[in-house]
């Protein structure tokens, strides 16, 4: 059964879990029970449920992209001509591996897509060859990240509770 992380609240205890698989994934058992002041199997319980919830939908591993060889990050804003082509929009950016990321959004343009190439010759056969052939587009815009200045995949936590300090591990276990 997969329930709403909104649904059922997350205690502190399950927010310090979250902090600290996001800040060190590689943990053990163990470890991560220390560090809540659980047993094991408590702690491991605890991330099941989570799991078991969506809260965690799964695990990674992070990459440094241009170390292998993506240099290309691009915006790019896409308006349809029309909703009915909205769903076989979806169901063609989803087989796309190199939209990181797609949504839905309100203003000028219908979706806002997040791509990652390994060069602009790359970045414009996926716009020329692959997105502008999709029925439907009227327009897409493409904004070329020059340079990130900040990229995280940490998510605040509700109360104001943030979940990237790398430190608080530390401090935690003093």
């Amino acid at each position: 059964m997969n329930v709403s992380g909104s649904e059922l609240p997350l205690d502190e205890v399950d927010k310090k879990i979250l902090h600290t698989l996001i800040s060190h994934g590689r943990i053990t058992w163990t470890e991560l029970a220390a560090v809540v002041k659980l047993s094991g199997p408590a702690a491991a319980e605890r991330v099941r449920r989570m799991e078991e919830r969506g809260i965690i939908r799964g695990y990674t591993v992070l990459l440094d992209s241009r170390s292998v060889g993506l240099d290309i990050v691009a915006f790019v804003g896409v308006t349809l001509e029309r909703t009915k082509f909205r769903q076989k929009f979806i169901e063609l950016i989803n087989g796309m591996s190199e939209v990181q990321e797609c949504y839905h959004v309100s203003g000028e343009d219908d979706f806002l897509l997040k791509i990652r190439c390994e060069n602009t010759l790359a970045l414009e056969q996926i716009i020329v060859e692959r997105l502008k052939k999709i029925s439907g587009i009227l327009r897409a815009k493409i904004t070329i990240v020059l340079s990130p200045i900040k990229e995280i995949q940490n998510y605040p936590i509700q109360n104001g509770i943030h979940l990237h300090s790398k430190n608080n591990l530390r401090e935690e276990k003093r």
